[in-house]
């Protein structure tokens, strides 16, 4: 029987409809009232019934693990490891820093295979089964680095897998706990997150239901490879002795891969290009190894929910992978069940999400699936939904330059898809007549630096544009309309032109000019009308300085 649990007041409607016998024993720090509630309501969810879960929610949780040695009876256990198990609890789940405590790493470390030591304890009572629920590195990294600014987190977190892992011990990975919807530097958190993982972790583990991972979606530029493959000159090699810990990540991808996860490419990106391209570099991944390689310059959530609706998952068998906070921000703000874990060199070389992944290997995909892998076309572009970039704070600096020197030509000569005509500059002097300015970005993340440069001079009758160039890091947020205003602002009445000149790889910026331009005698000029259309649909979205 599946009943539909819609609300937490349906909760007592599922257990009267079901009695079951079966207790699971959770075993917690401080958990609150709902989230008893919360855990029971999801389970019914994901099984079709509500089991009877007992909670000890005693602050001190050795005493009832060690007492669990000694158990007679059959019990099912779930352990949530709380840091506050092992670090001093005050502003532990506070955002105030006033006070924060030095932890000593010896300390730290001795407590954890003290710790780890009455769990196996536990576990190797015949009559115990026991799973321990522990934070994920994200999550270990927000509450405990708030509390405690000195201890070596990677460290601690790592001996702390190690240590379930050597003693056999059965762990699942929660995420979230904590409401820190600002803190987006290793991921997207809320407290609903944390209480589903713990279900589906329960739902998984005692009463046999698939909640593993399915699908992998990840982002190609700056994560699987360096940089991006649109400004190459020469092709990247990725090996255990160049480019690192892209092989590394590579490598456990092609893993996940041939276990029987879909892994799926997400990227802005030429999609000709890319598949050109892809099999001639050399690195551990190949086409083969993704059942699709989506390219285009749609918002990563439309593509990712399309294909979660074609091959009919759930988004919680999903996670998304990327480099890029606003990416990830942009997709949890669509598909809020869909786990997004920002890949980031600080992860410790990528060692401890390789841990996550490592947990979330099924093979429940079949084999007719795994032969059924090939590349998918990119999923049309539709309408841009603009209100996560409401949450990013953007901001747009603006800055006349008297020449082209230093960033300025880096970029002119580094960028390829988004270049107006592809020429590259020997010199970095303006010629007689020319102005230019660079723009600089920044969001509530970080500072992007110069992503823009425009160069143009005004001429008789018109403005002519003759370089116009943009950093892929800033694609889909309105910096191009705003660079194009910000030339009608500098002199009004005269249209404007461009020196647009096609090249094997500025696809993007031509999609621009079928948008924005009109045939005039052969060339290409601004219509004004649709600029302006454009720059409404990002308003409230960037602020311009």
């Amino acid at each position: 029987m599946k009943l539909e649990m819609t609300n937490l007041e349906s909760l007592q409607a599922c257990r009267d409809a079901i009695a079951i016998e079966e207790v699971v024993l959770i075993i917690s720090h401080a958990p609150y009232d709902v989230f008893e509630r919360t855990i029971s309501a999801h389970i019914s969810q994901f099984i079709g019934y509500s089991p009877l879960l007992q909670f000890n929610t005693f602050g001190d949780v050795v005493l009832p693990l060690i007492a669990l040695a000694e158990e007679t009876n059959q019990t099912k256990v779930v352990y949530i490891f709380n840091w506050a198990d092992l670090l001093p609890v005050f502003e532990m789940n506070s955002r105030q820093r006033e006070e924060v405590k030095e932890t000593n790493e010896g300390e730290l470390l001795e407590k954890i295979n003290e710790h780890i030591s009455i769990l196996k304890r536990a576990e190797e009572n015949s009559n115990i089964k026991l799973v321990v629920f522990v934070p994920d590195i994200n999550e270990t990294y927000l509450a405990v680095g708030h509390a405690h600014e000195k201890a070596n987190i990677n460290i601690a977190y790592s001996q702390l897998l190690q240590g379930l892992q050597e003693n056999s011990l059965t762990f699942e990975f929660k995420t979230g706990g904590q409401n820190l919807s600002h803190y987006f530097k290793y991921h997207v958190y809320d407290d609903v997150k944390s209480v589903v993982s713990i279900a589906q972790g329960i739902s998984r583990r005692f009463y046999d239901a698939d909640y593993k991972v399915k699908a992998i979606f990840v982002d190609l530029d700056d994560t699987i490879w360096p940089s991006n493959i649109g400004d190459w000159e020469e092709l990247p090699i990725i090996s255990s002795s160049s480019n690192k810990t892209f092989h590394y990540f590579q490598t456990l991808l092609k893993k996940v891969s041939s276990s029987g996860v879909l892994l799926v490419a997400v990227s802005k990106n030429d999609e000709c290009y890319v598949i050109k391209k892809f099999d001639q570099i050399e690195m551990p991944l190949s086409t083969k190894d993704f059942y699709s390689i989506s390219c285009s310059w749609a918002p990563k959530s439309e593509v990712i929910g399309r294909f979660i609706e074609q091959i009919n998952i759930l988004p919680e068998h999903c996670l998304f992978l990327d480099d890029n906070p606003a990416e990830l921000l942009e997709v949890n703000s669509v598909l809020p069940n869909l786990k997004s874990i920002r890949v980031s060199k600080e992860m410790s070389d990528f060692g401890l999400l390789a841990s996550y992944l490592q947990s979330q290997l099924t093979t429940s995909t079949s084999s007719r699936e795994n032969k059924a892998r090939k590349i998918i076309r990119p999923i049309a572009q539709g309408r841009l939904a603009k209100d996560y970039l409401k949450e990013l704070s953007l901001s747009l600096k603006l800055h006349f330059i008297d020449d082209l020197a230093g960033r300025p030509q880096e970029l002119i000569n580094k960028t390829n898809q988004f270049n107006l005509n592809g020429i590259r500059l020997d010199d970095s002097k303006l010629k007689h007549g020319e102005r230019a300015f660079t723009v600089d970005l920044k969001d509530i993340y970080g500072d992007f630096g110069t992503v823009g440069v425009l160069v143009f001079s005004e001429l008789d009758t018109k403005i002519m544009v003759h370089r116009f160039v943009v950093s892929c890091r800033a694609f889909s947020r309105g910096v191009e309309f705003e660079m194009l205003y910000s030339v009608r602002k500098a002199i009004a009445e005269k249209a404007i032109y461009f020196a647009y000149k096609k090249t094997d790889r500025n696809n993007v910026v031509g999609g621009l000019m079928n948008l924005l331009t009109e045939n005039v005698d052969g060339e290409f000029r601004l219509n004004e009308k649709l600029l302006e259309k454009k720059r409404k649909e990002y308003k409230g979205v960037l602020s311009v300085h």
